[in-house]
Formats: C-alpha cells, sequence, structure tokens
C-alpha cells in the first residue's frame, strides 16, 4: 500500500522556543538490535513492538519529505540497529533522493550486506561504534561474537575514511592502511567514515 497523500508546506524553517533553528533530523528505524549489549539490553532481549507498530516505508519517506521542505538538510538513520530492518535498503534508496545529507550510525556486522547500496545511494558518511578494540572485552561487552566480523567490513571499505584516534583524526585512503591500524589495535572506537 502506497501512501498519496499530498501535503502543501509552505517554504520555511524548524526554529524551536530558544529561536534555533534545526536543520538536522534523526530517525529511529527499529529498536530492534544484533548485539545485546550489557549497557543497552539484558541478554535474553526485550519484548520488542510488533512490525506494525512501526513507522512504515512510506510513512517515513513522507515524513521526510515534508521536514525537508521545513529546512532540514541532514539526515541521520539510527537504531537499534537500523540495518537490520528488512527494508532499509529501500529507504536508504529512496531518502537519498532527497537535497540533503544523509548518514547512518551502525554496529558495523551489517556493512558488507549493504555497502553496495551505500555507495549507489550516495550515503555520505557511516558512524561504525565498537565498545572496544580488544575481541575479548567488545565479545563481554556485546554478548555477540561479532569482533573479526565488524573489522573485516571495515577493512573491505574501497572508500576513503575520516578516523579518530587519541583524540586526532586522520584520513585513511585504501584498505592496506585500515587494515594495519585493526592489526595494531590503534583503530578508534568510533570510524566516521565518510564516503568519496
Amino acid at each position: 500500500v502506497s501512501l498519496q497523500l499530498q501535503v502543501y508546506i509552505p517554504p520555511s524553517n524548524i526554529i524551536d522556543s530558544y529561536g534555533r533553528e534545526h536543520d538536522y533530523l534523526r530517525i529511529s528505524l527499529t529498536e530492534r538490535c544484533n548485539l545485546r549489549c550489557l549497557y543497552c539490553m539484558p541478554e535474553e532481549g526485550v519484548q520488542l513492538k510488533e512490525n506494525s507498530e512501526y513507522m512504515s516505508k512510506d510513512e517515513i519517506l513522507l515524513l521526510t519529505n515534508i521536514f525537508v521542505k521545513l529546512g532540514i538538510k541532514k539526515i541521520r538513520l539510527t537504531g537499534g540497529e537500523p540495518l537490520v530492518r528488512k527494508d532499509v535498503g529501500e529507504i536508504i534508496s529512496s531518502i537519498s533522493r532527497l537535497p540533503v545529507e544523509l548518514a547512518i550510525t551502525t554496529n558495523g556486522i551489517l556493512i558488507d550486506k549493504y555497502l553496495n547500496t551505500f555507495i549507489d545511494s550516495g550515503l555520505q558518511s557511516i558512524n561504525v561504534s565498537l565498545d572496544s578494540l580488544q575481541k575479548d572485552k567488545f565479545k563481554r561487552l556485546s554478548r555477540r561474537n561479532y569482533f573479526d566480523k565488524v573489522i573485516e567490513s571495515g577493512k573491505e571499505m574501497p572508500l576513503s575514511s575520516v578516523i579518530e584516534i587519541n583524540g586526532k583524526w586522520y584520513l585513511v585512503g585504501g584498505n592496506r592502511r585500515m587494515s594495519y591500524w585493526c592489526q595494531k589495535g590503534e583503530l578508534p572506537m568510533i570510524w566516521l567514515i565518510k564516503m568519496k
């Protein structure tokens, strides 16, 4: 079912009660996640909403169009883990057609599955969050054994990357340097990957 609602929104900006203009929107696509981090949820998980309680792809696209008309210039997709949502590829592709900077925050486990979608849609940045650079600590904190998969996904990035190490930002070009930092244990806890 496709929503055919036409809404006229006069060009405007979103201004809060303190007079601040807002041009950045975060959209949580799901509460679901493929990790069970100690600080986030119990090991056995939590009672999740039914899929029917989430916004549909069409509802998300309708709202993003409205917000762009209201002056939104950047949209970040988040979760839970946004890449576990089955229609996330379609959502990314559709939002990427809007005149906004599109970004995503992920735990990195499913990047390999969506890398072509990211590139084809022109996604501008990926924020990959890691709890630790030590495999055993990562497993203990996340209660899952995905450390190698996340690191391998980082090495597969055929892109220039901007990463932070000890408070300093570095431009990483190519897989060899990324692989070197992974082996040395110097990859940061958060990769901010700027797509070309």
